[in-house]
């Protein structure tokens, strides 16, 4: 199943006092010895919905 990853962005020079939250999946069968594809969606939080239309497997907060 892979770990998903949760970030949070506090240090925007563009817009000051905002924050952002990120999230990485890295699939289980991830070899880091290998290149690795990688897509970025906006509005993530959407796909981590567990009763959502589109949606990731599971969600693990490092």
């Amino acid at each position: 199943m892979g770990q998903t990853a949760e970030f949070n962005w506090d240090g925007s020079a563009v817009y000051p006092g905002t924050s952002r939250k990120s999230w990485v999946h890295v699939p289980a069968q991830y070899d880091r010895s290998q290149p690795a594809s990688l897509i970025v969606f906006l509005d993530g939080q959407w796909y981590l919905d567990p009763e959502g239309e589109v949606r990731a497997r599971s969600c693990w907060t490092i």
